[in-house]
C-alpha cells in the first residue's frame, strides 16, 4: 500500500472508507439490522490505525499528547495501567497494533451494543480499555486528524 494516493491502494483512501464502512454499520446497527457494530470497530483498528502509521503517512501527529488531544479536541480517554508509559498518540498507536496483530483482545461482554462492551487491549507491560462505543468515537477522531493533515 502507497502512504498516499488517490486509489484505494492509499493508506488514507482505504482508511477513510474503512471508517466509511464502521459509521455504516453503526448506524445500521442502531436501526435494528442482525450486524455486530463491536466487531467493525475493532477490525476497523487495522485500516484506521495500522496502516497508515506502518507508512508513515502522519508523522506530524505522532507526538500529539493523549492528553491534550482528549481535554482540547475530546478524544476519547483510554483506561490504562502497566509499566509502560504511554503519553503521546505515538505510543498508544505503537501498543494498539502490537495488541491487534497478536490477537491480544478481550471483550467484556457479548452485546452488539457499543456502550455496553469494553475492550480490553494487552502487550507485554501495558494494558489499555476503552468502551466500545468510545473506540468508534476514537476512530472517527483519529480520521479527522489524519484528513486534516492530508489534505
Amino acid at each position: 500500500m502507497d502512504t498516499i494516493s488517490d486509489n484505494r491502494n492509499g493508506t488514507a483512501i482505504f482508511a477513510f472508507l474503512t471508517q466509511k464502512n464502521l459509521d455504516f454499520v453503526v448506524a445500521a446497527a442502531e436501526a435494528g439490522a442482525d450486524i455486530h457494530p463491536v466487531t467493525q470497530a475493532v477490525l476497523s483498528l487495522l485500516a484506521i490505525i495500522v496502516f497508515p502509521w506502518e507508512h508513515d503517512a502522519f508523522n506530524d501527529v505522532k507526538r500529539s499528547k493523549l492528553a491534550l488531544l482528549a481535554a482540547a479536541e475530546g478524544w476519547p480517554r483510554w483506561r490504562m495501567n502497566g509499566s509502560r508509559r504511554v503519553v503521546e498518540l505515538e505510543d498508544l498507536v505503537h501498543v494498539l497494533r502490537n495488541s491487534v496483530a497478536h490477537g491480544r483482545i478481550q471483550f467484556d461482554s457479548d452485546s452488539r451494543v457499543p456502550s455496553a462492551v469494553m475492550i480490553h487491549f494487552e502487550e507485554d507491560n501495558w494494558r489499555g480499555s476503552i468502551n466500545a462505543g468510545q473506540l468508534i468515537e476514537f476512530c472517527r477522531c483519529f480520521m479527522k486528524t489524519m484528513k486534516n493533515h492530508v489534505d
